[in-house]
């Protein structure tokens, strides 16, 4: 069973089978999606994000959670205080005021120097720990054609229902309560009890619908870009990449290079 070291974000957990999968493109398709779940939550609703600035987005967004709240619903709000600087004081009270759960990841502070620079870069939401919404969507106008017209971001955000969500979900609660003494043993016992759950997990099967959740941190930490280089060099047909950022390693060129020269459509 692998170790969980005391500071480290970073986790590989077990292959899912029992999982549905919608890909989302753009803010336009996301957006409405997102907030309608939130919609008709009925129990709890955690959003994870880097990116959160006052927007005509953030308006509806905190809009469906005030109004969750007031259902009963249970709110938490954790947001990077870096990518969170566009936050307006009025909508953070605004936030508070209405009884959500607010906390900042990492708040910049002199003294901390080169700390300051360890982020939170999730996008998760999670709602009744029965959807997840994961991607690399921010809550920003910078994602919806709506506001935004032909300079929109082009983003995609997978809706998630399964075994994959309570996996989100544990990975939530570690990043919530990484400041709280009282309940980080606890969390971590939880994670343990989740990586030894069963004696025989399933293991990577290319011709089954499977999926896992993958959190690193970190220099060295890299076992989601282990698994990308894993199907770029079994690929027999095509390999397609869609990124922001491209800043590729050698070994990520070697294997994109040798599925090219095989035949793959890259």
């Amino acid at each position: 069973m692998p170790e969980l070291p005391q500071e480290s974000f970073s986790c590989v957990l077990p292959w899912r089978k029992q999982n549905q999968y919608d890909l989302l493109i753009d803010g336009d398709q996301f957006f409405p999606r997102i907030l309608e779940t939130i919609q008709h939550a009925t129990s709890a609703v955690d959003l994870e994000l880097y990116l959160f600035e006052s927007s005509n987005i953030a308006n509806l967004f905190i809009d469906a959670l005030l109004e969750a709240r007031q259902r009963g619903v249970y709110v938490r709000l954790l947001l990077d205080h870096v990518g969170s600087l566009n936050l307006k004081a009025s909508d953070r009270s605004r936030i508070r005021e209405g009884g959500i759960d607010l906390r900042f990841f990492n708040r910049l502070r002199r003294h901390k120097r080169l700390r300051n620079l360890s982020r939170d870069h999730r996008k998760i939401v999670i709602i009744d720990c029965q959807y997840a919404y994961v991607g690399g969507a921010g809550v920003s106008d910078d994602f919806s054609h709506q506001f935004k017209g032909q300079r929109a971001w082009r983003e995609c955000m997978v809706e998630i229902q399964g075994e994959l969500v309570h996996d989100w979900q544990m990975l939530f609660e570690r990043s919530w309560q990484h400041y709280d003494d009282v309940h980080k043993s606890e969390i971590r016992e939880q994670l343990r009890a989740v990586l030894q759950q069963e004696a025989n997990p399933p293991i990577a099967n290319r011709n089954a619908p499977q999926g896992r959740v993958i959190a690193s941190r970190g220099i060295g930490n890299k076992p989601i870009m282990g698994s990308l280089l894993s199907e770029i060099n079994k690929s027999n047909s095509k390999a397609w990449l869609s990124t922001a950022y491209f800043y590729p390693s050698r070994k990520l060129i070697r294997s994109l290079n040798k599925a090219a020269q095989r035949g793959v459509d890259v």
